[in-house]
């Protein structure tokens, strides 16, 4: 992850001095570079693109997520009017300590111990807007008791809508998440006409962000390496065929001397909760109908092109959702050895930034007030420290 820390204009010549210095310091060559994953400011595209090529640089999934939603909200005629009603009313709540310790009676009262908080959006929390009104769904009933109680409370709404979530994603989960959103788009139904406006300006941005998401070879080559995915959420025929070449292209270039021992594998799904809008519902169909395409054996051969490997891979059904990708492909290893050592290398990659905006936050709190004479080479090094999970610290329970 890259931080450029530093009190130097942020021009792209300079984040291209500040990467290729970091490189050298830690012995990185550029060649070992799979992939360079940054937001959507120009600076930064032009800083990649110099150094690495557009081939090896992604856009960060989560920024280009809530891009999506905050051009659609921008759209859509009065629902930016209703999201600031909410957000007057959660502020007016939070700043009482009455009406709070009001909120907090009622809750009890109605859900017994389980008592949840009105929660207020921050401009730089990418998800807040949607976790702000997803409390104030839940909380509504309790809201509209305080606030009829109060005559100098801001006036209580209807909202009938609610924005999805994205979850932090791997390079290969954007592809098949694009095509599950995609698919929960065309299902839903409002019939508020924001709501009927909302679904179209998410449509038409998610349409010209992620249109042609299947021609980057990166998210596509990682999607089909992932045991979970493959290849069934692909709509373009003519993309898929040209990744699968490249694969089967790099496999043949791959040393084949690896033992050929066979491992059976279960493909058995078990049955999991997931949350009122399943994201995921139709990512379950299609696995569904590949095991079907598996049973009846009409999936070998249809990729001639391919050799015995890939094509075998293909043919079998997908990995249940929750299992972890690089460990699935431990245990195919000894059935696809050449694959086993593409899908090492793509399945490495990320498709958010969001872990190096984080550090922005910790950077923040190591340089604080009472800390404020710290260098820059300790507080790198504090940084980095605070950034180690808690096994590599070896400390006794």
């Amino acid at each position: 992850m890259f931080c450029c820390i530093g009190y130097k204009s942020h021009t792209a010549n300079y984040i291209s001095h500040e990467l290729l210095n970091i490189l050298n310091l830690w012995d990185i060559p550029k060649s070992k570079i799979l992939a360079v994953v940054t937001d959507n400011d120009s600076t930064m595209l032009k800083a990649i693109k110099e150094n690495f090529g557009e081939n090896r640089h992604l856009r960060c999934f989560a920024h280009s997520i809530n891009l999506v939603a905050e051009g659609s909200m921008k759209k859509v005629d009065g629902l930016l009017d209703l999201i600031s009603k909410v957000r007057n009313i959660v502020k007016f709540i939070k700043r009482s300590v009455n009406c709070s310790d009001e909120l907090r009676k009622l809750h009890k009262k109605k859900d017994g111990n389980n008592i949840k908080k009105l929660i207020l959006d921050v401009v730089t929390r990418w998800n807040s807007v949607y976790f702000m009104c997803k409390r104030f769904l839940e909380l509504k009933e309790v809201v509209n008791q305080i606030v009829l109680k109060h005559i100098n409370a801001p006036h209580m709404l209807n909202v009938t809508s609610e924005i999805s979530v994205q979850k932090y994603a791997t390079m290969s989960l954007v592809i098949p998440i694009i095509s599950c959103i995609n698919d929960n788009l065309s299902t839903m139904l409002p019939t508020s006409r924001i709501g009927v406006e909302f679904k179209n300006a998410i449509t038409d941005e998610m349409k010209k962000r992620f249109e042609f998401i299947e021609k980057n070879y990166l998210l596509s080559v990682s999607t089909i390496l992932d045991p979970r995915f493959k290849n069934i959420h692909f709509k373009d025929a003519l993309e898929l065929s040209k990744h699968l070449r490249f694969i089967n292209n790099s496999i043949n270039s791959l040393s084949s001397t690896v033992e050929e021992d066979h491992l059976s594998t279960d493909s058995s799904d078990s049955a999991s909760e997931y949350d009122n809008i399943d994201l995921w519902g139709h990512h379950k169909n299609l696995a569904r109908k590949s095991l079907k395409t598996y049973v009846d054996k009409t999936n070998l051969g249809n990729q001639k092109y391919l050799g015995p490997e890939i094509t075998i891979y293909l043919s079998t059904p997908v990995s249940p959702l929750k299992t972890d990708p690089l460990i699935t492909w431990e245990e195919l290893k000894p059935m696809y050895p050449l694959i086993h050592k593409l899908a090492t290398k793509y399945l490495s990659g990320v498709s958010t930034s969001v872990p190096s905006e984080r550090l922005f936050s910790c950077a923040s709190n190591t340089i604080s007030k009472t800390r404020n004479r710290l260098c820059g080479k300790s507080a790198s090094k504090l940084i980095f420290l605070n950034n180690f999970a808690d096994q590599f610290w070896l400390l006794s329970e």
